[in-house]
């Protein structure tokens, strides 16, 4: 059984770690091909390693929008069991589990970042769209937005992201940076009532 968080990278160079869960055996159909691969080593180390790359692997072929906004299971498992199956092991499926929602808001400024705005609203959306009352989404929204050049509405989903975690960071920090562009003494008092609340 190979239980541990692994560092994805994905089709789009971004990267980042995801809790995986997969049990893989030794194929009693497909006995002389995984003898021969295995090349003397131990058959559990031998198993977890190509587990280990046969997600790595799989990851490889998709956009990190695709594995962080669903169920990146389903959309792994058919070609980790494939590539596992013509090397002589079969497994009883992959448990890939949910990111948290700091790895996703990450991902939706690594996307801004590189001008990816369309992944980054997609990503977002979807995360919000699954949790509408998580923070940290609220304020991947906000990002998209702001690099949009949509300013208000970037606000409004920075100060909603405040609403449901006042503890939040990030939409803090972005507050602050928004408001301190702007040399405006009604926002950067506003932004004081903010920080006070």
């Amino acid at each position: 059984v190979l239980d541990q968080p692994l560092s994805l990278v994905t089709k789009d160079n971004a990267s980042f770690k995801i809790p995986v869960t997969i049990s893989a055996r030794a194929s009693q159909g497909d006995a002389l091909t995984f003898h021969l691969g295995r090349a003397g080593r131990e058959p559990r180390t031998y198993i977890e390693e190509r587990a280990r790359e046969a997600v790595l692997s799989a990851a490889r072929d998709f956009n990190a929008d695709d594995i962080l906004a669903q169920d990146a299971s389903t959309l792994l498992g058919p070609e980790v069991s494939a590539v596992l199956i013509s090397q002589g092991i079969a497994d009883d499926g992959l448990t890939v589990g949910r990111p948290l929602p700091q790895v996703v808001l990450n991902a939706v400024v690594d996307y801004v970042n590189r001008t990816l705005t369309a992944s980054a609203r997609r990503l977002a959306e979807r995360a919000l769209a699954e949790k509408p009352r998580e923070a940290l989404f609220h304020a991947a929204i906000g990002a998209v937005l702001q690099a949009e050049g949509k300013t208000a509405a970037a606000e409004n989903a920075y100060i909603e992201s405040l609403y449901f975690d006042p503890t939040a960071l990030e939409p803090m920090s972005r507050l602050n940076m928004m408001y301190q562009s702007t040399n405006d003494t009604e926002k950067i008092l506003r932004l004081e009532r903010l920080l006070v609340a």
